[in-house]
């Protein structure tokens, strides 16, 4: 059986996203996975860590009503991605184009 990880980040949502779309096209089982950086979280405001617990519960949501679930893990993406990608055939992502983001994408590859 193919399987897939699709390593989600800014787009927390199953319509209109290219990486969620080309995992479940591709493979036959398909894993979910947001990663909270204690480096963003700490950066980040009570209401944007609120708005952010709220859309990964949507998210959440979203995959049971087709019978999955988000993993949710906390820590460095370049070091937790990789080993949950160990049992996957393939990892996908949406591409994203700030500095930041080019810079851990290039620690996760």
């Amino acid at each position: 059986m193919s399987s897939g990880l699709v390593w989600f980040r800014k787009d927390l949502r199953l319509t209109d996203n290219p990486a969620w779309a080309a995992a479940t096209s591709d493979n036959e089982a398909v894993v979910a996975l947001f990663v909270i950086d204690p480096r963003l979280w700490d950066a980040v405001l009570p209401h944007r860590r609120a708005q952010l617990a709220a859309n990964l519960r949507s998210l959440d949501r979203q995959l049971d009503s087709r019978g999955g679930r988000l993993k949710v893990e906390i820590g460095d993406p370049a070091l937790i991605v990789p080993v949950a990608a160990e049992t996957h055939q393939t990892v996908y992502w949406n591409e994203d184009v700030s500095p930041f983001a080019r810079r851990r994408d290039a620690l996760v590859r």
